[in-house]
């Protein structure tokens, strides 16, 4: 069923988002049953929906689903993993929008600085991590 993903990217693009999120959320329960939660299929697809609650405002859906990815991601994959440490970095974004932006502010640099360590300081996920950081360092959350 990978033709659902790239259909939910399509409408995601076209500024379709609530048919988006209705096709993911379609994947990501077929990939539960099927696959399992800790399958590198389900949590892309769960990755990908939580995207889509991420760019609808939905801030507390999304971040309960970039929980769920990273904690699956940690146990699957390990903690350095850069896909794990990807999951982080987006549960940090969304402990921003959320209002917990200390938390959120920590999990990014962390996430940051293992990346360095991983992948390199130079690397361009590590230099978006930063940037990341950065750009959501003045956030007002009232």
């Amino acid at each position: 069923m990978p033709w659902k993903i790239w259909e939910s990217h399509t409408y995601v693009g076209q500024g379709r988002l609530v048919e988006a999120e209705k096709f993911l959320l379609h994947v990501v329960d077929i990939r539960n049953t099927t696959l399992g939660p800790k399958h590198h299929d389900t949590t892309l697809a769960m990755s990908n929906l939580a995207d889509s609650y991420f760019n609808q405002k939905k801030w507390d859906e999304a971040m309960k689903l970039y929980f769920d990815v990273f904690e699956a991601r940690k146990v699957k994959l390990g903690q350095n993993h850069p896909m794990t440490l990807d999951s982080m970095g987006m549960l940090g974004s969304a402990y921003i929008y959320c209002g917990r932006v200390n938390e959120g502010q920590s999990l990014l640099s962390k996430a940051a600085i293992l990346l360095e360590k991983t992948i390199g300081p130079e690397h361009p996920i590590t230099t978006t991590f930063w940037q990341r950081k950065e750009s959501l360092a003045y956030i007002y959350v009232p």
